[in-house]
């Protein structure tokens, strides 16, 4: 290569580099997120909609208002819902004193 093609390229990994050193230094490490769970799900404790509108005994439309409000909290996994027993047993508190449990 010559001498010129070399420089540039030298160069643009100058700039690379700084840019990559910026965004480390503004990275959050996702431990320290307070938005994200980094806990693991286990599948087998999670309850999909019919699960839980028969656990409520809620109709479709109730159980969409409740997610839309976030009483009820999902995860959409493969195209689907899923609610934790968690967040289940929050609404079940609100179903049992509402009568329908």
């Amino acid at each position: 290569m010559n001498k010129p093609v070399i420089f540039l390229l030298q160069q643009l990994l100058i700039i690379f580099q700084s840019i990559l050193d910026r965004l480390a230094a503004q990275a959050t490490p996702i431990a320290s997120c307070p938005k994200c769970d980094t806990t693991a799900v286990n599948f087998s404790e999670l309850y999909d909609k019919q699960e839980v509108m028969e656990l409520l005994r809620i109709s479709p439309r109730t159980y969409a208002r409740y997610k839309s409000s976030g009483r009820i909290k999902t995860m959409r996994v493969g195209g689907r819902d899923y609610i934790t027993p968690g967040s289940l047993k929050e609404a079940l508190r609100e179903s049992v004193r509402k009568g329908r449990v």
